[in-house]
């Protein structure tokens, strides 16, 4: 059987209109054009649809049991391109992502948020993971992309940075760490420290950094959620060693973020994506939107003494430095070793 959408058109629109001259009209078609379709469309289906006289066409019983269905037909292809119109205006549409827990927990909320204000009838799903299994999340086809730092790389993935952050010492707003410009990792041997044990990838990349300079670190407390290293900061139990970005904003105006240096050790977050895959048109705008969001590590964290927020997560001292000097290490580190 080989019948196509234009027989299927001229039918209903016969049908309706009664006549094949307005049927051609409609359809910005000749009378002959229309005949011609209406005769293929009988001879396929095999049976006679309108009876016809020199005045009208009346139709047969088959045109009576065929023109639901051939309605139905007519606004399933409706629903297919407008629906696919929608996902290209990105006013329509469903897509999953991956987050780790702690990007997750930090900076996805307002995202999704501001993407719910733009594009309300598209809907975005998250999942948080463990950051050990956002790339595995990617390449299961599990979630069309990924937000996190893979603990190590694969050409399997496409990386795209959305924040370009080193490691800090978070400390709270009132202690005399705030005031400082920045920190050497070996000044850490006299104040209290917590930081993820050696399973952690920022542990992992600590102790590997440290290492190519000769240097050692070794965390007074070790926690592997960010959420238990806050709260043990902000009582005031030690400092800890954390990318900026990951002081959620319900924390930023009692804590700062002071950049360790001697080395410094990058932190960059990622949207990750399989390789050779194309987004949809909503997650692409949803990951447009991430790199224009996310782009500043930590905004808004307080500054000390509750003065209000700065600019960025640094002490007070730091402010006015930061946007020319820290930020320069965070886009090259190398400089601030």
């Amino acid at each position: 059987m080989n019948v196509n959408l234009r027989q299927v058109r001229a039918f209903v629109a016969v049908y309706r209109l009664g006549s094949v001259t307005r049927a051609a009209q409609q359809l910005n078609l000749t009378q002959a054009a229309v005949s011609l379709l209406l005769r293929q469309f009988e001879e396929t289906l095999g049976v006679r649809l309108f009876d016809r006289t020199t005045r009208r066409l009346t139709p047969t019983q088959a045109a009576l049991d065929a023109l639901p269905v051939a309605q139905e037909v007519l606004d399933g292809v409706e629903r297919l391109v407008n629906g696919a119109r929608g996902m290209r205006e990105k006013r329509l549409g469903r897509f999953g992502f991956a987050a780790s827990t702690s990007a997750a927990a930090a900076l996805m909320a307002p995202m999704l948020q501001r993407f719910r204000e733009r594009y309300p009838e598209v809907e975005a799903v998250m999942q948080d993971r463990p950051p050990e299994r956002i790339v595995e999340a990617v390449l299961m086809d599990e979630v069309e992309f990924a937000i996190g730092t893979p603990d190590r790389r694969t050409a399997a993935v496409e990386l795209t940075p959305l924040i370009q952050d080193r490691l800090c010492v978070i400390c709270r707003a009132d202690s005399p760490l705030a005031q400082r410009r920045h920190l050497r990792w070996r000044e850490l041997k006299e104040v209290p420290t917590i930081s993820g044990s050696r399973r952690n990838p920022i542990r992992a990349v600590i102790d590997e950094t440290l290492a190519e300079s000769g240097q050692h670190f070794v965390p007074t407390h070790e926690a592997d959620y960010v959420a238990t290293s806050l709260a043990m900061t902000l009582q005031g139990l030690g400092v800890s060693v954390l990318p900026s970005y990951l002081v959620g904003p319900q924390h930023r105006r009692d804590l700062a973020a002071v950049p360790l240096v001697g080395p410094a050790v990058p932190r960059t977050l990622y949207a990750v994506v399989k390789r050779g895959h194309q987004l949809s048109p909503a997650a692409q705008a949803f990951v447009e939107l991430l790199v224009g969001g996310v782009a500043r590590p930590a905004a808004g964290l307080a500054r000390a003494g509750g003065a209000g927020a700065g600019p960025v997560g640094v002490s007070p001292q730091a402010d006015a430095r930061w946007n020319t000097e820290a930020t320069k290490a965070i886009h090259n580190p190398s400089t601030s070793r």
